[in-house]
């Protein structure tokens, strides 16, 4: 490059006595010096090409004054102290501990305290899943115990199969022309509850029905819960109109069906 200036004598000599006056730039350019060869130094783009060479090689810290040596190792040190009490610093603060209050000796013991104890804990909690039904696996050798249900499990799981169906349906509104919107839709001990304000011209009405659900299922066979959903969608629900004659009880409610 044309713009390229070599640094002619004394001036490199100079530079180089203001690099050795720093204790960090020294050490820099010591290490720098000490992996140079004898081709790098002598490469077309070298800042000594056509110079005399500077010390350079394994050799070359010994040709520095050992007061600068000791500078360069002071620098050295203070930085490698500074990065040990940052560590450290982040440690006690993992901890929650102020530096003041333990020794390193008592902090590395609660670290390893910690980490026993979480170990174990995580042991533990393995060795539980590993046994557990919710896990899907039964540890060898153990007896395969059949889980007890208490109560008429088969009835509940079949009535929330129809509720979900016929809340489906009652979303979808197949097959519907009457202009209505859900009120309540209820469950409990085995009875529905479903209430719907229905209009007609600028009136709106409250429509119920309430079904015992097991009387239902016994009423057809066979009772898969999503047909006996869809059928009573069909027949009893929909289409929904204003009944006529319309005659609402107290609760301002024409019922179909009401709960004893």
């Amino acid at each position: 490059m044309p713009e390229h200036k070599q640094m002619q004598p004394p001036d490199y000599h100079r530079c180089l006595e203001q690099v050795l006056s720093s204790p960090v730039a020294c050490r820099t350019l010591l290490e720098r010096l000490s992996r140079m060869t004898e081709a790098e130094a002598r490469w077309a783009w070298s800042p000594w090409l056509g110079q005399e060479l500077p010390p350079h090689g394994p050799e070359v810290k010994q040709q520095v004054p050992a007061e600068v040596q000791v500078l360069t190792l002071q620098a050295t040190f203070d930085a490698h102290r500074k990065s040990n009490t940052q560590l450290w610093q982040r440690l006690y603060d993992v901890m929650e501990t102020p530096m003041m209050e333990k020794s390193k000796v008592e902090i590395i013991e609660s670290v390893r305290g910690t980490i026993e104890r979480l170990r174990s804990r995580i042991t533990e909690l393995e060795s539980r899943a590993v046994g557990s039904p919710v896990a899907g696996t039964i540890p060898e050798g153990w007896p395969e115990m059949e889980t007890a249900r208490y109560g008429d499990f088969d009835q509940v799981d079949w009535e929330m199969r129809f509720l979900s169906r016929l809340t489906q349906l009652l979303t979808l509104r197949p097959f519907d022309a009457g202009v209505y919107e859900i009120e309540k839709l209820e469950w409990a001990e085995s009875w529905m509850t479903l209430i719907v304000r229905v209009w007609f011209r600028e009136e709106c009405y409250l429509v119920g029905w309430q079904q015992h659900l097991p009387t239902l299922r016994r009423t057809f066979t066979p009772a898969d819960a999503s047909a006996v959903a869809n059928a009573w969608h069909t027949g009893e629900f929909s289409p929904c109109y204003v009944p006529q004659p319309y005659e609402p009880e107290p609760d301002g409610i024409h019922w179909y069906g009401r709960r004893p």
